[in-house]
């Protein structure tokens, strides 16, 4: 996008509009009485295009109020802090853990603050009200928040503005990664991926946009140590291309493009740093379906074929320590998907326990708490050697185990046979 002057003497809601929609941030028209969408339909209005963000704010009437869409599509996340509830909340909060960042917030006319980060990669973290305390909500995936120079009438009644508190903003700078001890509890609180508003699921459109998604995901999970950054910022820049076209569901892409960087070993932080700013680049340059495609996917994708693209792995449900054990196991064995360490895993930890723990059903009914596993995939896959490196020792023990019965149980018979050749000789 080109650098943006309004014309005539100004509007100061234009100008941040439009340099807002320079920074890849989704842009709403927002009413100012009551801080709702001035249209319907919002999550598909929600543009960056300098000819609509004109005709919503370069009117000689009072401008409308700005509203920037959070999660994925802006890469945005944001703790709106309401007003004096809300501060109490958070001021206890960062008692028992810690300072939060606060190198990206505004000041909002309830007298509260919105505290800005980047959009966590890899987990759908959407909208949440008073769950991390009284007067603390959630932007993200869903949601979207008022920005400056923005104003609404406050609890008094008195007209109050949005005001930037912090040097870096929504335009200006690069916002902070979430505070290690928020990060657990938003993730623990996302949900599972859900489908954004793009191409109809079964369409030629999401078949090509899938297809290149699994062809960028494989290309970063293969990356050769000192390229895996690089290749993770292009493949993640032309998959978010389609995600701004309408080609893809951006939830998804983020989702799948965080796993493919998890198995080429990068790590956490600097996977979020990377597709954020790829997001960033591409959703200027938004690439659509080439029309050539359409007749070629047509052409190969019968219709009783679907594609089934899985949910992320519940890698979150372990410890931190195993996971990273999880995830190096995914790596080392040819880059596995994390499914396959992750059901390994679960058939070593159930091997140890054995019968030692078991279930109360109901009265009178007991089960051990023993899983069985099957895991079915593409031969060649490399299950066998992740399954024997997890396996092994337990295999080991059992081969000790059956030597150790078979010498009792020969023992045994040994004793039994004596006994019953003596039983014969005294009844002779």
């Amino acid at each position: 996008m080109s650098e943006i002057i309004p014309d005539g003497a100004g509007n100061i809601k234009l100008k941040e509009a439009l340099r807002l929609a320079k920074a890849a941030r989704l842009v709403i028209a927002v009413r100012a009485e009551d801080k709702k969408p001035l249209h319907k339909g919002w999550p598909q209005k929600a543009t960056i295009d300098e000819k609509q963000i004109r005709a919503w704010f370069d009117v000689k009437k009072e401008a409308p109020n700005i509203g920037v869409v959070t999660g994925y599509t802006s890469g945005v996340l944001c703790l709106d802090v309401d007003g004096p509830e809300g501060l109490a909340s958070l001021e206890a909060l960062e008692r028992e853990h810690g300072q939060l960042s606060r190198d990206c917030m505004a000041k909002t006319p309830s007298g509260g603050l919105h505290i800005f980060f980047q959009m966590i990669i890899g987990h759908d973290i959407r909208n949440s009200a008073g769950k991390l305390g009284p007067g603390l909500d959630v932007r993200a995936n869903g949601g979207y928040v008022v920005v400056a120079p923005s104003e609404a009438i406050n609890r008094d009644g008195q007209l109050g503005r949005y005001e930037w508190l912090t040097e870096i903003t929504l335009t200006n700078g690069e916002l902070p990664m979430v505070t290690d001890w928020l990060m657990p509890w938003l993730i623990e609180n996302s949900s599972a991926p859900k489908e954004s508003v793009s191409a109809p699921a079964n369409s030629p459109g999401r078949a090509y946009g899938r297809k290149a998604l699994e062809e960028e995901c494989s290309r970063i999970a293969g990356a050769s140590w000192g390229t895996r950054n690089d290749t993770l910022n292009k493949s993640a820049f032309a998959i978010f291309q389609l995600v701004s076209g309408g080609v893809l569901p951006a939830e998804e892409a983020a989702t799948r493009l965080c796993e493919a960087a998890w198995y080429s070993g990068l790590d956490d932080k600097e996977i979020r740093a990377t597709i954020n700013s790829a997001r960033t680049k591409a959703i200027l340059s938004p690439r659509a379906l080439p029309e050539s495609a359409y007749s070629t996917i047509q052409a190969r994708t019968q219709p009783w074929l679907t594609v089934c693209i899985s949910p992320p792995a519940p890698l979150d449900v372990f410890p931190p320590k195993i996971q990273k054990l999880l995830k190096e196991a995914a790596v080392a064995f040819k880059q596995l998907p994390l499914e396959v360490p992750i059901v390994a895993f679960l058939c070593m930890l159930t091997a140890c326990l054995g019968q030692s723990r078991v279930l109360q059903v109901k009265d009178n009914w007991e089960e051990a708490g023993n899983l069985y596993v099957a895991l079915v995939a593409v031969s060649g896959l490399g299950k066998s050697p992740c399954f024997k490196a997890f396996l092994d020792a337990v295999w080991k023990e059992e081969v000790k185990n059956k030597e150790r019965w078979d010498e009792e149980m020969a023992s045994y018979n040994a004793i039994m046979e004596e006994r019953r050749q003596r039983k014969d000789r005294q009844n002779l």
